[in-house]
């Protein structure tokens, strides 16, 4: 087992649909009738062709218990979205805006995290050029391509400075600038407390960290979100039909979603020691209605 994440509850619903009846996470392997037709089902089930292109899951037959079975089938999917072209922006695919124009470049691509954001830190770095940048799941380390003295963290994408998980990171320093865009939208609360944790931990004592998730969207996977930030476009029928994560990522069913609003990103940061400051949002111009990212900038709370 690479990484040891919460269990991802939805892939543990599929094992017990699929078995019958109802197990336990702890339940032992070799106490369950588990035949090669079982697990060519996890298999089918867990296999996606999107755009052309097939991710597939291996199922492990030596797991000891449901939860690593669990585990493993998570590592491999998640993986697999997070390599596809759905799971993050990797420069290499032709994206256009809905204008139609080129989007060949994360600067190109959002309004505040985007070509601003990247200018403001350029501009901070003439005045510093010591500046040290940490990369929070960085996917394919698009902003080392902008920016001097960045560090990569990331847990699936091969080629970064660390291959981990967040929480797992041991920084060998503090760092001056966080960029925190998108790795803390998967499993539990006590993750994302574990996560806004390590974001303390690595932020130099006057350092900010840019923050910034997915937002609305998930006002379509969880209608009873009420307290999300309200479409600024169309209504709710208008984001099933036009919003391109509901097209795409819907197909990923089983990637176990965490809902951040406003409340919960204030409740997280401040038990965490982190003041948030003035929430934004962020649209990625690529689709419409927008896809909108809350945005924020986390510093130390002050004593």
């Amino acid at each position: 087992m690479k990484y040891n994440n919460p269990i991802n509850m939805n892939i543990f619903k599929l094992v017990n649909s699929l078995f019958g009846w109802p197990l336990e996470p702890d339940s032992k392997i070799s106490d369950l009738p588990l035949n090669d037709k079982f697990y060519k089902a996890l298999e089918d089930e867990l296999f996606m062709n999107i755009r052309g292109n097939q991710y597939s899951v291996k199922a492990p037959r030596d797991c000891q218990t449901i939860k690593e079975l669990v585990a493993e089938l998570d590592y491999q999917y998640t993986k697999n979205y997070f390599q596809s072209e759905n799971g993050t922006y990797n420069g290499l695919i032709n994206v256009e805006n809905f204008k139609g124009e080129k989007i060949n470049d994360i600067e190109h691509k959002w309004q505040i995290r985007g070509k601003n954001l990247i200018d403001k830190i350029k501009k901070l770095q003439l005045k510093n050029p010591d500046l040290q940048i940490l990369d929070l799941g960085c996917g394919y380390n698009l902003y080392k391509k902008h920016l001097k003295n960045v560090t990569g963290v990331d847990p699936y994408i091969n080629g970064v400075d660390y291959l981990c998980r967040i929480e797992d990171f041991e920084p060998p320093q503090k760092y001056d600038i966080i960029i925190c865009f998108g790795p803390m939208n998967w499993y539990t609360f006590d993750l994302q407390v574990k996560n806004m944790r390590k974001i303390k931990e690595c932020l130099a004592e006057n350092g900010v960290c840019y923050w910034s998730h997915v937002h609305n969207y998930y006002k379509v996977f969880q209608k009873d979100a009420n307290r999300a930030h309200t479409w600024k476009a169309g209504d709710l029928e208008d984001a099933f039909r036009n919003n391109a994560f509901y097209f795409y990522d819907r197909q990923w069913k089983y990637n176990q979603y965490f809902n951040w609003t406003e409340e919960a990103l204030e409740t997280i940061a401040d038990f965490c020691g982190l003041s948030t400051g003035k929430m934004q949002y962020d649209d990625c111009g690529c689709y419409r209605p927008p896809m909108w990212r809350l945005f924020c900038e986390l510093k130390h709370k002050e004593t």
